[in-house]
């Protein structure tokens, strides 16, 4: 009890001491003779900040007073500059691919590597090289991602970054599994899984764990897959991982599901779609919505099972999430043929199938393909409409 107490008295004071450290760092900034001055209290601004929009500006501003340095005349102060510039790409690079401009995330991130690897900065440069290994991708370039991934396990490797190496191997477990390689997929998860034990990496930790959980949900081992979210889920709640608890209640909706238990499903997808919404995590919404419409298929709530993959394909779309959009052309034309609207369902099942086969999704093509087959073989004839 009195550690509850202590924990409630003491909050309003962490609350106010760091109110106090952003206002001062306001002054130095407003009272800066120097740029080097103003760009070292953003950066500071930077790592306090928790909301995106005020985020965004300091590295609006940091960027526009790094670009105007870059020429400078002292080589010592122009490699600051280059690496305030680089961080502040990097940074509005992230935001760029969360909203959707995965265009402008790659052109930003590309143009930060090149400025960290000419600084010779590889501790910066690994992370840069995973964005750009995810924002290829989710846009179904398999081939680039998995060389971005690569370098950067390397490099990771190289400065003996553990974390790091956690990170790569889970990105890269990520794309064979995505491929089909099951094997070679669980082999790099329990690498990532057995670092980040030893390192004591919650975060990681718990993101392996959701991912581990995945694979046995797809082989229909539930009892494991199930394991593995519940412990994801509880790493994450202790360390107020609200990203992650997004994740993993979406994951725990989707082995209800499996188990025919759509009520207990569409409890935890709406919960994962709620968190989510609070956080403003746009691609974690459209992944619920998508998972929601197709619970309420199962339940036979058609109108709103087309309802909420309409909405998760409009954010795909927006976003350019390529895998999402063909999962949702997917799972409409599937309500589609439910409701006998043969000639728009079959539409979208190419459309789908199109796509998978672009991006090189082998699962993605396996769905599609089926669901083709509900058209052309038995359940629902073409000519009908």
């Amino acid at each position: 009890m009195r550690l509850i107490l202590c924990i409630i008295f003491l909050f309003p004071f962490v609350l106010s001491a760091q109110n106090k450290t952003v206002d001062s760092l306001k002054l130095v900034f407003k009272n800066a003779k120097h740029d080097t001055t103003k760009c070292n209290a953003l950066e500071y601004l930077i790592s306090l900040e928790e909301e995106n929009e005020p985020w965004l500006a300091y590295n609006i501003e940091l960027k526009k007073i790094a670009e105007k340095n870059v020429s400078h005349s002292d080589l010592k102060t122009q490699k600051l500059f280059l690496r305030f510039l680089a961080d502040a790409l990097y940074n509005i690079a992230y935001l760029d691919d969360e909203y959707g401009n995965s265009k402008e995330a790659l052109n930003k991130n590309l143009r930060a590597l090149k400025i960290y690897e000419a600084l010779n900065r590889k501790k910066d440069m690994c992370p840069t090289l995973n964005s750009i290994g995810s924002i290829y991708s989710r846009a179904g370039n398999i081939d680039k991602a998995l060389e971005f991934y690569e370098q950067a396990l390397k490099i990771s490797r190289e400065i003996e970054d553990d974390k790091a190496v956690s990170y790569c191997l889970n990105n890269i477990a990520y794309i064979y599994d995505s491929q089909g390689f099951v094997a070679k997929a669980i082999d790099y998860y329990y690498k990532a899984l057995k670092t980040n034990e030893q390192n004591r990496d919650s975060i990681s930790l718990a993101t392996v764990l959701s991912n581990i959980g995945m694979i046995y949900k797809t082989q229909g081992d539930v009892p494991k897959a199930l394991e593995n979210f519940e412990r994801a889920i509880t790493i994450q709640k202790l360390i107020n991982d609200k990203r992650g608890m997004g994740v993993s209640l979406n994951n725990i909706g989707l082995v209800y599901s499996i188990r025919g238990d759509n009520d207990k499903s569409l409890f935890y997808n709406l919960e994962a779609l709620k968190i989510r919404q609070e956080i403003n995590d746009v691609r974690g919404i459209a992944g619920s919505l998508g998972n929601i419409g197709a619970v309420y298929k199962n339940m036979g709530d058609l109108p709103k099972a087309l309802d909420n993959l309409k909405q998760s394909l409009v954010i795909r779309e927006k976003i350019k999430d390529q895998r999402g959009i063909a999962l949702c052309l997917n799972g409409m034309a599937n309500v589609l043929v439910l409701q006998e609207k043969v000639s728009e369902g079959f539409s979208l099942a190419k459309r789908s199938f199109k796509l998978s086969n672009e991006i090189n999704q082998p699962d993605l093509v396996q769905k599609s393909a089926q669901t083709l087959k509900t058209f052309t073989k038995g359940k629902v004839s073409i000519s009908k409409h």
